[in-house]
């Protein structure tokens, strides 16, 4: 699912226009942004907390060649699964290798 997926299917459970649902969409997005550059965490109940946290630089490898690449540090975004989304997940059958 993307996001234009992802707002039509909001648009249809808030019964508004597929622009308005695009519009919330991105703002939501945009203040989540906002709020990890800010330093701020970002909770959101049942589904996950996104935090800002620090990578030091290190030494990895390229996978097709096997040089070595220097990776400077730098931020990355993480999230933490909320308990209700990660129990919802879980209570889904598995799929069966055929």
């Amino acid at each position: 699912m993307n996001k234009t997926q992802l707002a039509h299917e909001l648009a249809i459970r808030l019964c508004v226009s597929d622009y308005m649902a695009r519009e919330l969409l991105t703002a939501t997005f945009e203040v989540l942004a906002d709020q990890l550059c800010l330093n701020e965490s970002v909770t959101i109940s049942g589904f996950g907390t996104f935090r800002r946290k620090w990578s030091a630089e290190r030494t990895s490898r390229n996978p097709q060649t096997g040089d070595p690449v220097h990776v400077p540090s730098h931020w990355r975004v993480t999230m933490t699964v909320g308990k209700t989304l990660r129990d919802r997940v879980r209570a889904l059958p598995t799929q069966s290798s055929q």
